[in-house]
Parts: C-alpha cells; sequence; structure tokens
C-alpha cells in the first residue's frame, strides 16, 4: 500500500470526492485537516504529525484502517465520530463532537492526555472501547450507552452535564474505594 504525504490543506481539499476523502492508501498529513466532507479509512490510515482533523457537517470514520493524530484534535461539527474495523486514537489531543455522536463497532476510540466530548451528542459502544488514558470522558446533552463494549478512563472520570442517562447492558460498573466512598457521601447527603 503506497503512502502519500500531504503537506498543506489545500492539498488535502484536493483528495475529497463526492463530499468524501475515501482513504485506500495510508495517509500522512503535516497540517490540519479542515474540510467540509466526511472522512472514511477504506482499508488505508490516516495519521498527522501535529495537525489536527477537522470536519463542518462531515463524519469521521474507519473502515479496516486507523485515523491517529499526535498532538492534534479530531473534530466534528454536525457529524458523527464512528469506527467499523479501525481505530480512532489521539495523543495529546481530544477527540470532540458537535452535534454528532461518537460510536464503536468493532474498532476502538481512545485518547492518551486527551478528552473524549460530545456536545449535545450521544456515545455508544456496540462492540469496540471507548478509553482514555489520563483524560476525561464528557458528555454535555446526551446519553453514554455500552452494548458489546466499555468505556474506561485510566486518571480521569466520566461527566454529563445536561445529560439524561449512562446504560451500561450486561456490564459491571467498577469504582475504586475512593470513588465508591465519594458516590455514597453524595447519595446520603440526598
Amino acid at each position: 500500500m503506497k503512502t502519500i504525504i500531504i503537506q498543506t490543506n489545500e492539498e488535502a481539499a484536493e483528495l475529497i470526492e463526492d463530499g468524501e476523502i475515501d482513504v485506500k492508501a495510508n495517509l500522512i498529513f503535516k497540517c490540519d485537516i479542515d474540510i467540509k466532507a466526511s472522512i472514511n479509512t477504506n482499508g488505508g490510515d490516516i495519521s498527522t504529525n501535529g495537525g489536527g482533523i477537522y470536519t463542518s457537517g462531515g463524519k469521521i470514520y474507519t473502515s479496516g484502517g486507523d485515523i491517529r493524530t499526535s498532538g492534534g484534535k479530531i473534530y466534528t461539527s454536525g457529524g458523527d465520530i464512528y469506527t467499523n474495523g479501525g481505530d480512532i486514537r489521539t495523543s495529546g489531543g481530544d477527540i470532540r463532537t458537535s452535534g454528532g455522536d461518537i460510536y464503536t463497532w468493532g474498532g476502538d476510540i481512545s485518547t492518551n492526555g486527551g478528552d473524549i466530548y460530545t456536545s449535545g451528542g450521544d456515545i455508544y459502544t456496540l462492540g469496540g472501547d471507548i478509553y482514555t488514558n489520563g483524560g476525561d470522558i464528557y458528555t454535555n446533552g446526551g446519553e453514554i450507552e455500552t452494548n458489546g463494549g466499555e468505556i474506561e478512563t485510566n486518571g480521569g472520570k466520566i461527566s454529563l452535564s445536561n445529560s439524561h442517562t449512562i446504560t451500561i447492558d450486561g456490564k459491571d460498573i467498577e469504582l475504586s474505594e475512593e470513588s465508591f466512598e465519594n458516590l455514597k457521601k453524595q447519595l446520603m447527603e440526598k
């Protein structure tokens, strides 16, 4: 599989076909990707070094390839982020959606030192996992649901603001002793 190195956002824009970047090669971006289209890894990988991936109205999804950023955010405005056979990972950056949902179906979504955040959208695991190492998982006005996957933070927290529910379908909720004591204390105050 060939590797294409993209230096500028203009070069990235040239990859758009029918409102989508359909990745069948390995793409390495040395810039931000800021487009009004969907991005699909169709067997190829997308990686950025210092740059982020931003879409307005488009989806970011994996279909047999991975999306990785090092030091950059992955962000959609009005579009979903989902995995189906590939992973979405950031190192030092957040994964955020405004008005869209985050789904995992057979691929994982993870951050190392960044947060996973939805505003007005939901977070679902349907066979893949959502994981943060030192970051938080946060939804504002949405729900968090697991059905065949796990949601885990290592040193972070899961927060709901103006949200409806957390649904754990057949999964246990594991709390540290300190977290359990804090929850018990909060319940006793009510």
